[in-house]
């Protein structure tokens, strides 16, 4: 799959080539899309089920992959379980060019992501 970048972010080319590498679906990036506006919290999965209106089951798979990836931490365990962006610095500077960002490029890698899925 060619990567179009037209768009004017700097680091977008590299940006979109980690979420295929990663096999990042639509609710995983919409997640990582609210931890990089909170970076410094531990988030639990209840508090962003709701904000994302996704299931708690469907969060807790989507989590569970992230977590199996790297790219998010876990701590605490059971009820008490909280996550956080993984702390690497190749993770941080993918969440930091996802986070400088504007909606319409979001919007431009969800439909992209969309379309690898399908394919």
């Amino acid at each position: 799959m060619s990567i179009d970048c037209k768009i004017n972010s700097a680091g977008f080319c590299d940006l979109m080539p980690f979420f295929l590498e990663i096999d990042c679906n639509i609710r995983q990036f919409k997640l990582l899309c609210f931890m990089v506006r909170h970076p410094r919290t531990r988030l639990g999965i209840d508090s962003v089920a709701g904000v994302l209106d996704i299931s708690r089951v469907c969060l807790i798979q989507e989590v569970t992959t992230l977590v199996e990836k790297g790219i998010i931490l876990e701590h605490g365990e059971n009820r008490s379980t909280t996550y956080s962006l993984s702390s690497e610095p190749e993770i941080q500077n993918h969440m930091a060019i996802l986070a400088a960002l504007d909606w319409s490029e979001k919007l431009t890698i969800m439909s992209r992501l969309r379309d690898a899925s399908c394919s």
